[in-house]
């Protein structure tokens, strides 16, 4: 009798109640470790390297696997990084050990010339994770590449005089780094807006003096051949002179563009331009000439190290200089 009114009076004070509860705490285990990365989104250029980090609410006890979705909508983003973690179906497999709260992955990228535009990668904590849940603070993140190269256009190759009757002389220009190509930024709006010039080196004046269209030709106007560079691809765009190009002592080449003059060389000496976009500018020297000893077929080209050297009897018109 006893008995039976003291279990009413603790069943009426809920004590039952809180002792299953209390069981039930104890059952449960420890609170779910949440991942959130650690910044929303972050920007890195071409030739840098980023950890993108992780962090967890609390350590884990032995090793476990966190999942990570990504994905990217710009075409030829795998081609930029020099690594990527593992992947498989657009999911990273993150290693996490035991007294840690942060993991990271490296994305290291490739410093190349072409000009491809800005591209995206999308990331974000998996919801399949077993031994994870999601973070309601930072759940996913963006990373941006930054595309820092620019346009490279330049007189690239030229030929003049050789022996016998002046022949197949011509001035090739070369752009560089993904431009005009199909799929690509087109980052010549208007090839007609770029212009080769050829000077005389007497006067500083045109070689038919006044008279532009007479002395110079549009690259739209232009053969145009394609080929790749060490880091990266383009076009070269090639003008044989119906007259041929003088020989020099001296005289000089210019290339214009939409903002005006981009380049100004000259063969066998300098001089002042006197006409045109070149008027009151020192033209640059190359320093290494054609003469009536030149084989046919030679040309002066330009190297990767910046200067210019002759090639005889061996010109790549339409393709990528031998030095180059």
């Amino acid at each position: 009798m006893k008995l039976q009114q003291i279990t009413t009076k603790l069943a009426l004070l809920g004590l039952f109640t809180l002792l299953v509860i209390s069981c039930k705490d104890d059952d449960s285990g420890p609170a779910p470790i949440t991942a959130n990365f650690a910044n929303m989104m972050q920007d890195f250029n071409e030739g840098d390297t980023l950890n993108v980090s992780i962090t967890l609410s609390a350590e884990v006890t032995e090793a476990q696997t966190l999942i990570i979705n990504w994905s990217s909508q710009d075409a030829g983003y795998d081609e930029d990084f020099a690594t990527f973690p593992e992947s498989s179906q657009g999911t990273l497999s993150l290693d996490v050990e035991p007294g840690f709260t942060t993991v990271f992955f490296t994305l290291a990228v490739r410093d190349d010339e072409v000009i491809d535009g800005d591209k995206t990668l999308n990331f974000s904590i998996a919801e399949s994770n077993e031994q994870f849940e999601v973070g309601t603070i930072n759940a996913s993140t963006s990373i941006s590449l930054i595309d820092n190269d620019v346009v490279d256009i330049r007189i690239n190759e030229f030929h003049y005089d050789n022996s016998g009757t002046d022949s197949n002389e011509f001035v090739e220009i070369a752009v560089k780094g993904g431009i005009d190509i199909p799929n690509l930024p087109n980052n010549l709006a208007n090839l007609s807006d770029y212009r080769v010039i050829l000077y005389n080196g007497n006067d500083g004046m045109y070689v038919t003096p006044g008279d532009l269209a007479a002395s110079s030709e549009t690259l739209d106007n232009m053969a145009r051949d394609g080929d790749c560079f060490i880091n990266g691809c383009g076009f070269y765009y090639v003008w044989e002179p119906a007259g041929g190009i003088q020989n020099g002592t001296p005289d000089g080449i210019a290339l214009t563009g939409p903002e005006g003059l981009i380049q100004f060389i000259s063969f066998e000496g300098t001089f002042t331009g006197a006409e045109g976009v070149a008027t009151g500018v020192t033209s640059t020297d190359v320093l290494v000439e054609e003469g009536a000893d030149t084989p046919e077929g030679s040309s002066i080209q330009y190297t990767r190290a910046g200067d210019w050297e002759i090639m005889a009897g061996t010109n790549t018109k339409g393709i990528r200089n031998i030095n180059e």
